[in-house]
């Protein structure tokens, strides 16, 4: 875990978020050990609602318990959430609820494996860039 880098502009895009009154959660199917970790490793637990891990689930991912989890504890609604993930499986698992999702390139996989998530960017700085846009998802 001590190897773990933050995505570059991981931080300013949750505080971004954060500042426009978007409720925000780590949903992650790490041990909750590690999610502390992470959540200290970033420096925005004053700024989640809440955070998942395996705990909060029986199954991992493309299960969708894990985000349903997040929900439940942030009091989300889904008509109004969108998921953010880099894998196919984040994908899956949030359209199971339905939630829409963000597919981040940054996680390695091949484009046509992000291709059914409502946007694709190539990283959170690119995503922020685009908030505004991504806003009017909510307002068609």
């Amino acid at each position: 875990m001590k190897s773990v880098e933050p995505f570059p502009g991981a931080v300013d895009a949750m505080r971004t978020r954060h500042a426009r009154s978007i409720r925000l959660a780590l949903a992650s199917s790490s041990n909750p050990d590690e999610v502390e970790y992470y959540v200290q490793l970033l420096g925005v637990g004053e700024i989640l609602e809440g955070t998942t891990s395996k705990e909060d689930a029986e199954f991992s991912k493309p299960s969708p318990e894990i985000f349903q989890a997040a929900l439940d504890r942030t009091q989300s609604d889904p008509a109004r959430t969108f998921a953010v993930g880099d894998t196919p499986y984040d994908i899956l698992a949030a359209h199971r609820i339905p939630v829409p999702v963000i597919a981040l390139r940054c996680g390695g996989f091949p484009e046509e494996l992000l291709t059914k998530a409502e946007y694709v960017f190539d990283d959170l700085t690119a995503m922020t860039r685009e908030l505004d846009r991504i806003d009017e998802y909510f307002r068609e």
